[in-house]
């Protein structure tokens, strides 16, 4: 992004609209899209079904296929590429929200009863059916027979590294490879295909009693133990799976450590990319991506600053890519609105513009609380209640990018004048294939925004029409009618649109 003096922004502006053909008078901003400055690849956006889609399979069919039809079609919904699939480790009596534990597949070692997890499955293969290209199964915690204290979390434990049972490590790598060969060597109606797999989560967590849901800290040497004995199982079966890790809790550790955590527990915790990616040992077991989750920088400057300084840092990494694997706003209270939107919208643009990253997933796809962490809300609570769906501006927010950025886009270079963070933001996006062109604009202003584009000469062709949508207070990834792109285009007040060039 650049700035320019009065004086200077006007003559560039009418220079560069004159030459272009472009209208000069009306707009506020004028872009530059250099379609030869490419960025990062999109891999995926995507969604969790943690631990709400156990409890809604329970539901009649025609209201879990609306649900499906919201999260992974691209023509009745947001069009997902990417479906998380929590493995669960068993249900953990101790953990007082039902809602925050879950059912595993294990009855003992090497032992399975398929029939568990009905209500994801069902979800996992409506993600299948309606072309969702990319299944990935993450954990919270090993299985209680494979925990020291035989719980899905530490509970009391104060002391220990992790969780998992000293030595358990070959025997946790056989029980995710059992499941994912068994879904794929399933009967065709039943099969699942993991493309990836997601063994530790936010090991920089206590996990103990308070946080009342499954999960295991790890330190880095206890990540490194399990990464190697799931990469080792992997390869010896022949499995087509990547390990996703080590998905850090905040942003800040992967470059940084975890200098509390690591003194409490006394070993190293955090630094993920130095410690992992700038080791020639563990490097090869994260199959070039490293994932982090967007806690830590979900609100005022530390949004801009924290995200800029993960950019930089991943210029000393250039072989390693980025996922950006979980996120939800931490505030208590359901927000439907353009608010949250907006601050949902803020994250997604920071994390692909400043920090480069090529994946990004939201937390859960449907909630039940009263909380900012659902793309969906029900109100449903038990046999009998209402089947609800309530629809949130979140959840159309992120089909603004992930209906239309598909997996192999990417991300080109949009320069803008006068782009802020409390004003207006945008990006561009490029099908290398077709040529298709996708503009995100976020305008965060009280006020609308009037915006003119043009193309850096190249060799590349900018197509003449967009066609809008929109999502703002008052409408929901709404398609307007195509535009000529030399008569650019009003932005309306706190809303996010995305044009489609074809």
């Amino acid at each position: 992004m650049k700035s320019y003096n009065v004086i200077a922004t006007i003559s560039w502006v009418l220079i560069v609209a004159f030459c272009a053909g472009q209208p000069v008078f009306g707009a506020n901003h004028y872009d530059i899209i250099d379609l030869s400055k490419t960025y990062q690849q999109i891999d995926n956006f995507g969604a969790s079904d943690a631990w709400t889609m156990q409890k809604i399979g329970a539901w009649s069919d025609a209201t879990k296929n609306e649900v499906a039809d919201l999260l992974f079609s691209t023509n009745k919904g947001i069009g997902l590429s990417l479906w998380r699939f929590n493995i669960g480790g068993g249900i953990n009596h101790e953990i007082r929200n039902n809602w925050r534990t879950i059912d595993t597949f294990e009855v003992s070692e090497g032992k399975y009863d398929w029939s568990k997890q009905s209500g994801q499955l069902w979800f996992a293969r409506a993600a299948r059916d309606r072309g969702v290209p990319y299944l990935l199964g993450f954990v919270n915690s090993p299985p209680e027979r494979m925990t020291k204290n035989g719980l899905t979390n530490l509970g009391a434990d104060r002391r220990s590294t992790t969780n998992l049972k000293d030595g358990m490590e070959i025997q946790y790598a056989r029980y995710l490879c059992d499941i994912m060969d068994h879904f794929k060597n399933a009967p065709e109606k039943e099969r699942l295909v993991f493309n990836y797999i997601s063994p530790v989560n936010e090991p920089e967590i206590p996990w103990e009693a308070g946080n009342n849901q499954e999960g295991n800290r790890a330190s880095n040497e206890d990540i490194k133990r399990t990464l190697r004995a799931v990469h080792d199982e992997i390869v010896k079966r022949k499995l087509h799976v990547q390990i996703r890790a080590v998905e850090a809790n905040s942003l800040l550790h992967l470059f940084t450590p975890a200098a509390a955590e690591s003194l409490r527990w006394g070993a190293p915790y955090g630094n993920y990319l130095n410690d992992f990616c700038g080791n020639s040992s563990t490097l090869n077991l994260l199959d070039g991506v490293m994932c982090y989750h967007d806690y830590s920088s979900f609100s005022g400057s530390s949004v801009e600053t924290d995200h800029a300084r993960l950019g930089l840092e991943m210029l000393k990494h250039p072989n390693i890519r980025l996922w950006m694997s979980e996120i939800c706003i931490l505030k208590g209270g359901r927000d439907l609105t353009m608010n949250m939107a907006l601050d949902v919208a803020k994250l997604i643009h920071a994390d692909l513009v400043l920090t480069g990253a090529s994946a990004w997933q939201w937390w859960l796809a449907v909630s039940g609380g009263d909380y900012e962490d659902g793309l969906l809300y029900t109100d449903w609570h038990r046999p009998g209640d209402q089947e609800s769906i309530i629809e949130s501006k979140s959840f159309w927010a992120l089909g603004n990018f992930s209906r239309f950025i598909r997996p192999g886009f990417v991300r080109v270079d949009l320069a803008g004048d006068h782009h802020s963070f409390d004003g207006l933001l945008g990006s561009a996006y490029m099908n290398p294939k077709s040529g298709q062109i996708v503009l995100v604009y976020i305008n965060l202003a009280m006020e609308p925004q009037n915006v003119a584009w043009t193309l850096k000469k190249s060799s590349f062709t900018l197509p003449r029409q967009f066609t809008p949508w929109e999502t703002s207070t008052g409408e929901d990834l709404k398609e307007h009618p195509a535009i000529n792109i030399a008569d650019g285009f009003e932005i309306p007040p706190r809303s996010i649109v995305t044009f489609v060039g074809n």
